[in-house]
């Protein structure tokens, strides 16, 4: 047969997933608005840097002055961080801060790029097969004269954003293993506090079980299983007082029959003997055994039977009484 779990187990086990979901939906809710909200921040962070160099060079911004664009590129991409690109508006690249512009493809085809010239600010996250790396891209228009005649582009790795996440995760993941040491710890309190009166309600149920009924259960801390043992105590109580009363009254009988001069025999509604005193013992010399589901069956002479034959039909159909004061020849 399978073992069954204690309570205390049960309850602690309980207690510690409910708390070990709760963390993991909590961990997980977080580290995704941490890297939106960075992701979000880079996101910012591009368009501002790619607004500031724009006004630096949008004065310079044509196909003459690729020289002085990509030599401003190059000093502000170094002192900001971040790589600057700066492209026309047929896609060719006049200047970047890290690669030559004049190996570089036309980035006509760019999805950033298509969605600066239609005057939006253009985010892209992809792969840079030039840098061999994934990059944010965010890509704004340059206007003169209320005419777009290029496009300044910054972006910076996407590893920049994991590195930082990492070490917030790092700690994320420590926090949560301690709160479930101290969740474990706590689970198991309540669980003993809520498992002891129990415990306590069975060790007197023992003791009622085993008769001691003067035994009084404990319980404290719980309104319900306090009102619970109090019943129990009570029903104790008067189960043993009944049992004082019968006792009682069963030595009262043994007494008054013990002291009668008369044989008497008591009957039950099936016309067994269930008790006689000394007199009716000596008078039909009555042998005991405990045959027939313990009931004292008393082998006496035929002609008793047809004697409690006539009685039992003027007496109680409970049980029969029969008094006989009188010899048989």
């Amino acid at each position: 047969m399978r073992k069954q779990k204690k309570l205390l187990w049960k309850l602690f086990e309980s207690y510690l997933v409910i708390t070990l979901l709760s963390l993991i939906t909590i961990t997980l809710f977080a580290t995704q608005s941490l890297r939106s909200f960075y992701v979000k921040q880079l996101q910012n962070d591009l368009t501002v840097r790619a607004e500031l160099f724009k006004r630096m060079i949008e004065n310079e911004f044509s196909l003459s002055n690729t020289s002085i664009i990509n030599n401003l590129c190059r000093e502000t991409g170094s002192s900001i961080e971040t790589r600057i690109t700066a492209i026309l508006l047929d896609g060719l690249v006049v200047g970047d801060s890290e690669e030559d512009y004049r190996l570089m493809d036309n980035h006509g085809d760019r999805p950033e790029f298509k969605a600066a010239l239609s005057g939006k600010v253009g985010i892209s996250t992809r792969y840079s097969y030039t840098m061999k790396k994934d990059f944010m891209y965010v890509a704004i228009p340059v206007v003169q004269d209320s005419s777009i005649i290029g496009v300044v582009r910054t972006s910076k790795p996407v590893a920049s954003i994991a590195s930082t996440l990492r070490g917030i995760y790092v700690k994320i993941t420590a926090a949560v293993i301690i709160i479930s040491l101290v969740a474990a710890i706590v689970s198991f309190i309540l669980s003993r506090k809520i498992n002891n009166p129990i415990t306590e309600m069975i060790r007197g149920t023992n003791h009622f079980a085993n008769s001691n009924l003067d035994f009084r259960i404990s319980v404290s801390g719980i309104a319900e299983l306090e009102t619970l043992a109090e019943g129990m105590n009570s029903m104790a109580a008067k189960l043993s007082e009944r049992i004082h009363t019968i006792s009682e009254q069963q030595n009262e009988i043994e007494a008054i029959l013990s002291g009668m001069v008369e044989a008497v025999i008591a009957v039950d509604t099936d016309e067994r003997i269930i008790e006689y005193n000394q007199a009716a013992e000596k008078l039909f010399r009555i042998c005991m055994s405990s045959e027939h589901s313990g009931h004292i069956e008393l082998k006496v002479k035929v002609y008793f039977s047809q004697v409690a034959s006539v009685f039992s039909n003027l007496l109680s159909p409970c049980y029969k009484l029969v008094s006989v004061s009188w010899c048989f020849a």
